[in-house]
């Protein structure tokens, strides 16, 4: 069984595409689809949330990033 693109939480860490990474939370910034994950939705989702700019997000090197306090707080928002 293949694990290609899939994202889930286990205990302090992350899994993505069946590797280990750090908890998000402890992160500054995360990826697309750490940023999918951690919102529950899709990874184009917050393509299109930072097109449309409801999520702030930053070209570092290359790769997409998106600030954790940022997600933090749009997740806090939308959950009152």
């Amino acid at each position: 069984m293949a694990f290609h693109n899939r994202c889930f939480a286990r205990g302090d860490a992350f899994v993505i595409n069946n590797h280990f990474r750090l908890d998000p939370m402890d992160r500054i910034a995360v990826g697309v689809k750490e940023a999918a994950a951690l919102l529950s939705v899709s990874a184009r989702t917050i393509h299109r949330m930072a097109k449309n700019g409801s999520i702030p997000s930053v070209l570092l090197e290359g790769r997409r990033v998106f600030p954790v306090e940022a997600l933090k707080q749009i997740s806090t928002n939308h959950a009152k």
